[in-house]
C-alpha cells in the first residue's frame, strides 16, 4: 500500500470511542459544575468539564500519531500540545512490525512495543502495511549485497 500521490504524512486518528466517552465526560462534568454552581455551591466540575469537552471535540480532528514516509518517523502528539515524542530514524531507531505489533528497535538491540490503542484501527492497519513494505523492501535491497 503505498501513500496517496501528493501527501507526505499518514494521519492516526483516534477512535471514535476515546472522543465521544470524552466529550459525555466533559458534559457530564459541566452540568454537574452548573447544577452545584446554581444550588449556590462552588461548581468544581465546571474546569475539568470544560477541558474534557474540549478535549473531545479536539480528539475527532487531530491524529494521535503521524507518520513521515520520506524519513520513515512516527511522532506521537499531545492532546493539548504538538509533538510529544518521535520514534524512528530521527532518534536512531527503527520502526519494525513484528507481525502482531509495532515495535522500536533501539540502538542498544532491545525492543520496546509502540502503544497504538487510541488509535483508529483502520489507521493502524494502513500504518503496519506501509511498515511491512518498508521492511521488504529493507530486505530485498540487502539481499543483493550478500
Amino acid at each position: 500500500m503505498y501513500p496517496a500521490p501528493g501527501e507526505t504524512v499518514l494521519k492516526l486518528r483516534h477512535k471514535t470511542f476515546y472522543s465521544v466517552l470524552y466529550l459525555v465526560a466533559g458534559v457530564l462534568f459541566l452540568l454537574n459544575g452548573l447544577i452545584a454552581l446554581i444550588d449556590g455551591r462552588f461548581g468544581f466540575g465546571l474546569v475539568p468539564g470544560i477541558l474534557f469537552t474540549v478535549g473531545g471535540a479536539m480528539t475527532f480532528g487531530m491524529p494521535a500519531f503521524t507518520y513521515e514516509y520520506a524519513t520513515g518517523a512516527l511522532h506521537a502528539h499531545a492532546l493539548f500540545g504538538y509533538r510529544v515524542r518521535t520514534y524512528g530514524p530521527p532518534k536512531g531507531e527503527r520502526l519494525w512490525f513484528d507481525g502482531e505489533k509495532v515495535v522500536r528497535l533501539r540502538q542498544s538491540g532491545n525492543p520496546r512495543k509502540v502503544n497504538l490503542r487510541a488509535c483508529n484501527p483502520e489507521d493502524v492497519q494502513r500504518l503496519l502495511h506501509l511498515l511491512a513494505a518498508r521492511q521488504q523492501h529493507e530486505q530485498q535491497q540487502q539481499a543483493p549485497q550478500q
